[in-house]
Formats: structure tokens, C-alpha cells, sequence
């Protein structure tokens, strides 16, 4: 099934808006760091998708500076509103950009989705101008039964290919409602869990 990508923030991520996103080499760095196949193996995959990326767009896909520590934490799941229930273990990943303009592009290998996990996003008032209007808004995060702390939740923020916690909740504010409880699928091509 195919998972579209992003490979620029959008518009509503300020300063980061426009800027590349880095997805594309997180995802890969992810395949390497948790073995998805055999390194020989992902190592000729990787260079064949970069070699046909370059033939479509006559370039290289965005790469992230060397000075960058992004690559501490690679792109190791996604999320997604899958009110349908389509995504599950076993169902094959279409990983793409551009999806469904004529730039369309399968960047990596089909790989099976490993398992999902429910993603509760809350966002709830946190402070009050002196008029007892909301100032400022937090966003609190559950994961299947279990409430995230602090750490926990930027871990998924980073393990999501975001760089920071903050970041993280500014991507997804647009579909949060205040005080209502939105629900997300957490879909891993991996072996870790929350």
C-alpha cells in the first residue's frame, strides 16, 4: 500500500517551512541501523534508488549536512489517520514521494509493515492571559493504554524523523482540536515498540 512522504515542511512549520525534511535518507539509515535486510543487500538497493532518483530528477535526494546529529535517531515508523483500519501487520510498504503527481517516486524497497500501535494526541490548555483566555497549549501523547512522559514522547518525536519534540507537535497541531483526543496509527517497519 502506498505511504507518501514529504520531503519539505510545510507551510505552517515557520522557519522550517520549505526546508527539506530529510525523510527519504532517515527512512534508509533506519533500514540499515535495524537491519531490515542484509547490509550487502540494502547497500546495492540504496544505490540503485539513488541511481534511479537521479535519472528522474537529476539529482540526488536531499542529503543531510555532515555536521547534522539527525542521524542519531534515523526515520524508524510513520504516522498516519487510518480510520479504515487498512494498515496492519504484514501489508506490504509503498514508500513514495510525490505521490500521485506526475514526480511520483518509489525512493526504497517494498517492506512489510512489522506492526502498528494506536497514537493518542491530546491538546489541552496550559496557561492563561490575565483576561483567563488560553496563552499557551500542550499536547499530551498516549501510546495503546500507556500516558508518554516528557522523554518518551520525544523519543517518538525524533524516532518519527523530526528533530525536536516542539517541531514534532507543530507538524501535527493543524489536526489536533483543542481538548479532543485524536486518534493516529503508529506504523513501524521495524521491531521496536512503544
Amino acid at each position: 500500500m502506498i505511504l507518501p512522504f514529504k520531503t519539505n515542511w510545510p507551510a505552517h512549520m515557520g522557519d522550517m517551512a520549505s526546508q527539506p525534511t530529510y525523510f527519504i535518507q532517515k527512512i534508509w539509515e533506519g533500514f540499515f541501523f535495524h537491519e531490515i535486510l542484509p547490509t550487502d543487500d540494502l547497500e546495492v538497493l540504496q544505490l540503485k534508488f539513488i541511481k534511479d532518483h537521479r535519472s528522474k530528477f537529476g539529482q540526488s535526494w536531499d542529503l543531510i549536512p555532515d555536521d547534522s546529529s539527525r542521524l542519531k535517531y534515523p526515520k524508524i515508523h510513520t504516522i498516519r489517520e487510518d480510520g479504515n483500519g487498512r494498515w496492519k501487520s504484514g501489508v506490504n510498504i509503498d514508500y513514495f514521494i510525490n505521490s500521485r503527481t506526475k514526480n511520483m517516486f518509489r525512493f526504497a524497497p517494498n517492506i512489510p509493515c512489522v506492526s502498528t500501535q494506536q497514537l493518542y494526541m491530546l491538546k489541552e490548555p496550559m496557561g492563561l492571559d490575565e483576561n483567563d483566555n488560553v496563552n499557551e497549549w500542550g499536547v499530551f501523547f498516549k501510546i495503546d493504554d500507556r500516558v508518554l512522559d516528557y522523554n518518551e514522547a520525544e523519543e517518538l518525536a525524533l524516532n518519527d524523523g523530526f528533530d525536536s519534540l516542539e517541531a514534532f507537535c507543530q507538524y501535527f497541531d493543524p489536526i489536533l482540536e483543542p481538548t479532543k483526543q485524536k486518534s493516529l496509527t503508529l506504523i513501524h517497519w521495524t521491531k521496536f515498540r512503544y
